[in-house]
């Protein structure tokens, strides 16, 4: 609702309500969590340059006695991003200033910083999931790596994707994030492998807790909820649990969707299974700014406006399409 003006003010409120806000419904912002954070300096210019050595083959031949080799040919590759600049602005009038009972301004102020925190977040989503290894799920739940989103998926994520997905990356040598968590004194505590993180919505979350008895029965699925860490001392903000294989669960509705994908389907998910360096995210120096104009400087020759907005200047790169693995699937959970 946009109370710019005094006219925009239900009655009723304009003469008493409850002077506490109600809470509002915020997204987890999760995906920053596996990124390689590269802050970029004021004025040194507007992109950034990632640079890799790539790896030397292994010499498994002896040498000649004698004989100098050829010399090994060193190769690197190179990525340039060019940050981008993200923001909005509100109008509060004057009456709405010497009226509301709010203190208004300082109230936008943390709009402001929530709305650039989920536009970030949203960001580095989309960005992440255009990487070209994927599973989609079928119609019989196999796993296909080929074929378009809008005719191959109409599957439901199962364990045995997620242990693909892994294979795929362990075969691939990609480190995980997360070193192992030991087991505790604690009862019924279980240890946590070293992981890699798979960002999940909260449709998916409730499938893999048990929604399915059939792929994701509590006693064989491989499923550790959360509560049965052997300790808590590095939960990411949104974790619900984690799998045998070596992953780490992280939810939240920011996690990316696609429009349906067949007519049984209303809904098609990312299941992002992310490894140590697949991407980076950049951002100015300083991160987000607020800004407040007053009505002397803002206001025009009656002072009636005053603004408040926001800016940030992001980048989110892919670094190493090998890093990650998408798993698209549908859910059978009702209404979804």
């Amino acid at each position: 609702m946009d109370y710019t003006k005094t006219t925009d003010i239900p009655s009723p409120i304009r003469t008493y309500y409850d002077k506490r806000l109600l809470q509002r419904l915020l997204p987890r912002l999760i995906h920053k969590a596996a990124a390689e954070m590269r802050p970029l300096k004021m004025r040194s210019g507007d992109q950034i340059k990632f640079r890799r050595i790539e790896s030397l083959s292994a010499q498994t031949a002896p040498l000649e006695e004698g004989v100098t080799p050829s010399p090994l040919v060193l190769d690197d590759t190179q990525i340039t991003s060019t940050i981008g600049q993200y923001g909005g602005y509100s109008i509060i009038t004057d009456m709405v200033q010497m009226t509301d009972i709010d203190p208004i301004i300082s109230e936008t102020v943390g709009l402001m910083g929530e709305m650039m925190g989920n536009t970030v977040d949203q960001t580095i989503a989309s960005v992440i999931n255009a990487g070209t290894n994927y599973i989609r799920v079928t119609a019989t739940n196999v796993g296909s790596t080929s074929g378009a989103r809008t005719v191959v998926n109409n599957g439901v994520f199962t364990p045995y994707h997620l242990r693909a997905a892994v294979s795929t990356l362990e075969n691939a040598n990609v480190e995980k994030i997360q070193t192992m968590i030991k087991t505790g004194s604690g009862y019924d505590s279980s240890p946590i492998p070293e992981a890699y993180l798979c960002y999940i919505h909260p449709t998916i979350a409730q499938w893999i807790r048990g929604g399915d008895t059939t792929y994701w029965a509590p006693a064989t699925s491989g499923f550790i909820p959360v509560q049965h860490y052997a300790n808590y001392s590095s939960l990411y903000p949104g974790e619900i649990g984690a799998h045998v294989s070596g992953v780490r669960f992280i939810m939240s509705t920011n996690v990316k969707t696609w429009a349906a994908a067949s007519a049984d389907s209303t809904t098609v998910y990312s299941n992002l299974v992310v490894g140590k360096g697949f991407y980076a995210c950049t951002e100015m120096e300083g991160g987000v700014r607020t800004y407040v104009h007053d009505r002397k400087t803002e206001g025009g020759p009656l002072e009636q406006r005053s603004t408040v907005g926001a800016i940030v200047e992001h980048v989110t790169t892919i670094l190493n399409d090998s890093c990650a693995v998408r798993i698209e699937c549908e859910s059978k959970l009702a209404g979804t």
